[in-house]
């Protein structure tokens, strides 16, 4: 179960950054934003994949 204790170690993680979100750091802020916008890019590929790589929708 290694990867069950590695996401609780993750989730952990971003509570106590959000508890200590005053002392973040403007690099920090910067990569968890980084991050962010690369799911969000791997989803918008992701749907465009299983929409046949078509921008406009599915094929009916």
């Amino acid at each position: 179960m290694q990867l069950c204790e590695s996401f609780w170690k993750e989730v952990d993680y971003v509570k106590h950054v959000w508890k200590n979100r005053q002392e973040l750091k403007v690099e920090d802020a910067d990569i968890a934003a980084l991050f962010g916008l690369e799911c969000f890019a791997w989803y918008c590929v992701g749907e465009i994949v299983g929409r046949g790589f078509t921008f406009t929708g599915y094929y009916p």
